[in-house]
């Protein structure tokens, strides 16, 4: 599977964890205190950011132990730094899968609805299809491509919805951005179960799945011959038909 957050080994600014530390809900003061935190953190030899001991940065920053305890907690439940017994705590980017949690309970208050998020992802997915024409690698354009001829050659039916779903993933991983693959994580649980429940009602309908799987090879024929107003049309199309779907659907469940 390609990467589309950061490279391995890569250690990220401080400037991104803040940003991203910002969007997890945690009490200003609170982040006054791990910005602070961060600010400690030095350079192993292995080029890692290590912070210091929790004695040392209560020490230096005159606060009780406790303090400096549940701030790191804090950071380490969120996926900011990792601890290890006996070599120390580090600073790592987190696994884009935390703000996840926000949209589903979101979700499960009545806050957001599946629409709302879908039709975020049509808008998203559109201008997506733009810029992949004009960034996408040689390497990334093949992976599009072997997803949607596995999508086709699959026999079974989680391997189609996997298929799917990951096309969709690197497609967004085409822009290089860190921010819409931030978007991305945080409604995969939500895209997964959209493209599962779809696929399943139309899963007899062999015409419906040929068409499916026909807008995704036009949008990656698009994106490979570097035509960007070409693959906003095929995505435009690909969503035009999900719509069709949809009504198909809510006539078949009725």
């Amino acid at each position: 599977m390609l990467s589309y957050w950061l490279p391995e080994g890569r250690i990220p600014t401080h400037s991104g964890l803040l940003l991203l530390i910002n969007m997890t809900g945690i009490p200003e003061e609170s982040q006054s205190l791990i910005k602070r935190i961060l600010a400690t953190a030095t350079i192993d030899k292995n080029g890692n950011y290590r912070l210091p001991s929790e004695r040392v940065l209560a020490e230096n920053m005159g606060v009780q132990r406790s303090i400096i305890r549940n701030a790191l907690a804090s950071l380490e439940f969120f996926g900011f730094i990792e601890r290890n017994q006996g070599s120390g705590t580090f600073i790592r980017m987190p696994r884009l899968s935390f703000a996840n949690v926000y949209f589903d309970i979101a979700s499960q208050l009545g806050y957001l609805s599946l629409e709302i998020i879908e039709d975020a992802r049509e808008m998203f997915e559109k201008m997506l299809a733009e810029e992949a024409a004009i960034h996408a690698s040689k390497e990334e354009i093949a992976e599009l491509e072997r997803l949607s001829e596995l999508m086709v050659a699959a026999e079974g039916f989680e391997e189609k919805v996997e298929a799917d779903y990951q096309f969709h993933l690197v497609l967004a991983g085409m822009t290089h951005n860190p921010v819409i693959m931030l978007f991305y994580q945080s409604i995969a649980s939500f895209i997964a179960d959209l493209l599962r429940k779809r696929r399943s009602i139309m899963k007899d309908l062999n015409e419906s799945e040929t068409h499916i799987n026909s807008n995704h090879k036009d949008i990656v024929q698009a994106i490979a011959a570097r035509n960007p107003d070409a693959a906003r049309a095929a995505m435009v199309a690909h969503f035009a038909h999900w719509e069709r779907e949809n009504m198909l659907m809510n006539l078949l469940m009725k």
